[in-house]
C-alpha cells in the first residue's frame, strides 16, 4: 500500500491496526547516499566498533531516508498462513504543507540516484508527495509554541518606531466604533500589510479588548463582539484546529512511534545503517558514543532482529545461501528446503506486490520478513530433528527358513494404522510355508508397500477377502470405491488415531516454551545487529561484543575465479565452525556487470588448529598442483592465505595490540570505550 502526503492522514488508522496486530514488524529504507568516503568499505576489514559507529552517524547526519518500507505479519488462522501487510511510505521534508516545517539540508550521491534510477524510483512523487516530519525535540518546540497561540499566551513583540502610527490608527478605529451608539456595524476591519501587523494587532486586542475577538482574513482582521459562551466554542474550535495541526506537523513520525510504541519485534537486513538513520532523522540527533547509541535504539526498539546476522552465525545455512544478500535470500528461500514453510501471503487490500519491486522499500521490508519466516522455520525444524527421539517404526527380519505370515506381521504393528485398516476383520491366514522353503525376502520396515512386495513373492495369495461367488465384492479401482466398503465404525475408530493438527510455532505470540532450545535459538539471534567486515562482526544491543581473536581470523587473495564461499566452508570446515565474510562490492550499484571476487575472510568461531597448522595445510595439501582440482573440483593453486594480524600489519590497521588484549577468546567488549 502506498502512503502519500494527500493520504497519509487517511491511511495512518490502517498503518496503526496492522502494527497492533502484528507478531512483528520489518522495515527497510532507500537513503539520498551511502558513504561519504566510497574508498571506506575496502578499509573496514581492520575498523573497530567505534570507529564503524562514528562512520555510520556520518552517513545519517549527511544523507536522508527518502523512502521508508513497513510490513507487518500476522497469522491467519483461516488460512494457515502469515499474512503480510507492506506500506511504502515517500518521506520529504516539504516547507509547503504548513509553517511548522523547518528548512533542512541534505546531501545527495550521484550514484545512489543513478542506483535509484534504474530501479524506477520515482522523483516527482518523492518531491511532490513526500510526507514531511518532525524530531521529537522539533515537535516539544512547536507544541509549546502552538499551546500559547491556543491559550493567548504568546509573549509580546517591540513595537517598532515605524509602526507607532499604525497601532495609534488601529486603536483609533476600534476606540471610535465601540464608542458609536448610532453604528450599525458590529464588526470593524483592521488592515494589516505583513505578518509583523497582523500580530501587532493580535496583541492588543489581547492586552487591551477583553471582550473582543479577532478573526484573521486575506489582508485584514476581522475585530467583533464575544460573550463568554461564544468565546468557549471558538476555544474548542481552536483546540481541535491544533490537535489536527499536530499530527500534521510531527507527519511520518507517528509510524516510527506506533512501531516503537507496540514494543514489537522489528526486522531488517543488515539494518545498522537503517536503524541510525531512522533515530537521526525521525527521533534525535544521533549520541557520541555507541554505548548511548545502544541504549538509546534498545529503548525505542526492545527487540531487534538482523536476517544478515541469521545468515552469518547459523551453521545450517553455510552451504545452503551461498550469498546473503536480501535479492538472494529471496530466491533461495522459495526454494527447498525453504518452500511454502511456512505459507506466506500478502494481504489482499495490499495488492502492490502481487508482482515484485525490488528496491522499493516497502517491498524489500517484506521481502525482509518472508526471508526471516522462511529461515527460522527451517532451523527450528532442524533443531527439531537432531532433538527427535529414535523412531518407533518396527523392523521386522525375514528369516530365510521362517517367513513370517500377513497376519503375524500385522499383529506387530502397534503405531496407529492406516497398515490395519487395509486388512479385513478377521483375516485367512496364508498357510505357513515348509521349513525348507528359501524366501529372499530380507530387512524390511514394515509398511503397506512391504506387504505387498511379500505377498507377491509367496506362492499362495494373502486370503483377505471371500471371493466366492455368493460373496463377490468389487474390486478397489478408486477412492470412492473404497469408501463405500468402510463402515462408520472404521471411521471412527480411525479418526481416534488422527493426532489433532497443532498451530504453527508463533515465534512472539505463541512462543517457545523458555529454556527451551527452539527459546535459545531464537533469543540468540535477537539484538544483534550485522556489521560484517571489521574487528567485531556485528553489535550487541543488550550485551557486550565479544571480540573474536584475530589469530582465528585468515584473510584470502587470489581466490579462483569459480569460488564461492559455499567453497571455502567445505575445505576449511575441517579445522572447525568458519565464517565467510564476503565481499559486496559497492560497485555492484553502479555497474550491470558482476564484480570479480577475489579476496575475502575467514573466520573460526573454535579453530582447532593453530594458524601456522592451518596455513601449513593450505600450502603444502591445498595448494599442491592437482589435489585441489581432485578434492573440491577447483583449482586452488596460486591462492595466497593470511592471519588477520600479518594482514593489518602488512595494509597499517589502527589498534592491532590493543585488539589483540581485548580480543581474548570469551572476554567482552566495552562499547563506550575506543574499540
Amino acid at each position: 500500500m502506498e502512503i502519500l502526503r494527500d493520504n497519509f492522514s487517511r491511511l495512518l488508522p490502517k498503518v496503526q491496526a496492522a502494527v497492533d496486530e502484528a507478531e512483528f514488524i520489518a522495515i527497510d529504507a532507500e537513503f539520498s547516499g551511502l558513504n561519504m568516503n566510497p574508498q571506506r568499505m575496502r578499509e573496514a576489514q581492520h575498523e573497530t566498533l567505534s570507529q564503524r559507529y562514528d562512520a555510520c552517524r556520518a552517513a545519517a547526519q549527511t544523507f536522508a531516508i527518502i523512502q521508508f518500507g513497513l510490513c507487518t505479519f500476522s497469522w491467519d488462522s483461516k488460512t494457515h498462513c502469515y499474512a503480510a501487510k507492506p506500506f511504502n511510505f515517500y518521506v520529504f521534508p516539504t516547507t509547503l504543507a504548513s509553517r511548522a516545517q523547518l528548512e533542512r539540508t541534505f546531501t545527495v550521491q550521484a550514484s545512489a540516484f543513478d542506483f535509484l534510477t534504474r530501479h524506477s524510483f520515482d522523483f516527482n512523487k518523492w518531491i511532490y508527495q513526500g510526507i514531511p516530519y518532525m524530531t521529537v525535540e522539533e515537535e516539544e518546540s512547536y507544541r509549546v509554541e502552538q499551546l500559547q497561540r491556543l491559550n493567548d499566551e504568546l509573549p509580546d513583540i517591540r513595537v517598532d518606531e515605524k509602526s507607532l502610527e499604525y497601532m495609534r490608527d488601529m486603536r483609533k478605529a476600534v476606540d471610535e466604533w465601540l464608542a458609536d451608539p448610532n453604528s450599525e456595524a458590529d464588526y470593524v476591519n483592521i488592515v494589516t500589510n505583513n505578518g509583523y501587523q497582523r500580530r501587532l494587532v493580535y496583541q492588543e486586542l489581547r492586552n487591551s479588548y477583553k471582550g473582543l475577538t479577532g478573526d484573521g482574513r486575506p489582508g485584514f482582521i476581522h475585530i467583533r463582539r464575544i460573550n463568554e459562551e461564544e468565546r468557549a466554542k471558538k476555544y474548542e474550535e481552536k483546540k481541535r484546529a491544533y490537535d489536527a495541526s499536530m499530527v500534521e506537523a510531527i507527519g511520518f513520525r507517528k509510524v516510527i512511534d506506533m512501531m516503537s510504541q507496540s514494543r514489537k519485534p522489528v526486522l531488517g537486513h543488515n539494518m545498522l545503517l537503517d536503524i541510525a538513520h531512522l533515530v537521526q532523522q525521525f527521533v534525535q540527533p544521533l549520541p557520541d558514543t555507541v554505548g548511548e547509541f545502544k541504549t538509546l535504539v534498545h529503548r525505542l526498539f526492545p527487540t531487534l532482529i538482523d536476517t544478515k546476522y541469521i545468515c552469518a552465525v547459523a551453521p545450517e545455512l553455510q552451504n545452503l545461501i551461498p550469498m546473503s544478500s536480501l535479492d538472494s535470500l529471496r530466491l533461495n528461500t522459495s526454494q527447498e528446503p525453504f518452500a511454502d514453510n511456512p505459507k506466506i501471503e500478502t494481504h489482499w487490500e495490499h495488492p502492490r506486490y502481487f508482482n515484485a519491486k525490488a528496491h522499493e522499500a516497502g517491498y524489500d521490508a517484506y521481502m525482509t520478513g518472508f526471508v526471516f519466516l522462511r529461515l527460522i522455520a527451517f532451523l527450528l525444524m532442524q533443531q527439531a530433528k537432531a532433538n527427535a527421539p529414535p523412531s518407533d517404526t518396527i523392523e521386522i527380519v525375514f528369516e530365510e527358513d521362517n517367513p513370517l505370515s500377513a497376519s503375524s506381521i500385522a499383529d506387530q504393528v502397534t503405531t496407529p494404522a492406516t497398515l490395519i485398516s487395509a486388512f479385513p476383520d478377521n483375516p485367512t491366514p496364508p498357510p505357513s510355508a515348509d521349513a525348507d522353503t528359501n524366501t529372499d525376502i530380507s530387512h524390511e520396515q514394515v509398511t503397506t508397500a512391504a506387504l505387498e512386495r511379500w505377498a507377491a513373492d509367496t506362492e499362495e495369495p494373502i486370503q483377505t477377502w471371500d471371493y466366492s461367488e455368493d460373496n463377490a465384492v468389487e474390486p478397489r479401482d478408486s477412492d470412492e470405491d473404497w469408501k463405500s466398503h468402510a463402515s462408520s465404525d472404521m471411521e471412527e475408530e480411525e479418526h481416534k488415531f488422527q493426532e489433532p493438527q497443532p498451530e504453527p510455532l508463533r515465534l512472539y505470540v505463541n512462543p517457545p516454551e523458555e529454556g527451551g532450545d527452539a527459546w535459545r535459538l531464537l533469543r540468540g539471534f535477537e539484538n544483534k545487529v550485522n556489521l560484517g567486515r571489521g574487528v567485531v562482526a556485528y553489535v550487541d544491543f543488550v550485551g557486550e561484543e565479544v571480540v573474536p581473536p584475530l589469530t582465528h581470523i585468515f584473510h584470502l587473495t587470489s581466490l579462483p575465479a569459480r569460488t564461492r564461499p559455499a567453497d571455502l566452508v567445505t575445505i576449511f570446515k575441517r579445522f572447525g565452525k568458519v565464517f565467510i565474510d564476503w565481499p559486496q562490492s559497492e560497485d555492484a550499484s553502479t555497474s550491470n556487470a558482476k564484480p570479480k571476487v577475489d579476496t575475502c575472510f575467514v573466520a573460526f568461531e573454535d579453530l582447532k588448529a593453530s594458524p601456522e597448522e592451518v596455513k601449513q595445510w593450505v600450502r603444502e595439501t591445498l595448494l599442491v598442483e592437482g589435489h585441489g582440482a581432485a578434492a573440491e573440483g577447483i583449482a586452488w593453486k596460486g591462492m595466497q592465505i593470511e592471519t588477520m594480524v600479518e594482514y593489518l600489519k602488512r595494509t597499517g590497521g589502527a589498534n592491532v595490540e590493543m585488539e589483540m588484549e581485548n580480543g581474548k577468546k570469551g572476554d567482552g567488549m566495552k562499547t563506550d570505550k575506543a574499540v
